[in-house]
């Protein structure tokens, strides 16, 4: 069961809430894997992967468009391997596969069905967010936890309080009624 919105939760804790399953978890490796391995190579062999084949393809400024999406593959894929915004670095992954897609399929008849699984990955972790083992479960269980449930002694405030079990150690002029306090200025009427 996933947490409902607190009150006074800001905006932004929609994108961190998520549950608890197993499933996000696992397409969170496989995603990060294909993406850190593919924009990976766009900086490790350019002339093959980034910016020679950002050329050859047709894309104009290729090389700005090659360094800019390997950048994007590496940092989202990060993101979302320590489950970190997942469904915010999700978005931008969608967009290069698109984008993938329709350039292969513009150059001719090209098998896309690694782009698309990759898509339906994608999708599904927009839908789930990071599930369990997140950075977002992490913050979105803080933000959502209620305090009183998570501190044992809640219960008893005088159970942390030494002072409260030491009646004795009351301060003197607390006992006192509230008509002979002293006048400011004035000690506790004690002389030393």
């Amino acid at each position: 069961m996933t947490p409902t919105i607190p009150g006074d939760a800001p905006p932004g804790y929609i994108v961190l809430r998520t549950g608890a399953s197993v499933l996000p978890l696992l397409l969170r490796v496989g995603v990060a894997g294909v993406f850190l391995f593919e924009g990976g190579r766009k900086f490790l062999a350019p002339h093959l992967h980034g910016i020679g084949r950002f050329d050859a393809m047709g894309f104009p400024f290729p090389g700005f468009f090659a360094p800019l999406v390997g950048g994007f593959e590496v940092a989202c894929a990060l993101l979302i391997l320590v489950g970190l915004g997942v469904r915010v670095a999700a978005f931008p992954l969608v967009s290069i596969l698109l984008a993938a897609m329709a350039v292969l399929l513009l150059q001719g008849p090209e098998p896309v069905v690694l782009e698309a699984v990759l898509i339906g990955a994608c999708l599904v972790l927009l839908r789930t967010g990071g599930g369990a083992l997140s950075m977002d479960r992490h913050i979105w269980l803080a933000a959502t936890a209620d305090p009183d449930a998570a501190d044992p002694d809640a219960a008893d405030p005088d159970a942390t309080d030494p002072d409260a079990a030491d009646p004795d150690a009351a301060a003197p002029d607390a006992a006192a009624p509230p008509g002979d306090a002293p006048a400011q200025g004035q000690g506790s009427g004690t002389t030393g």
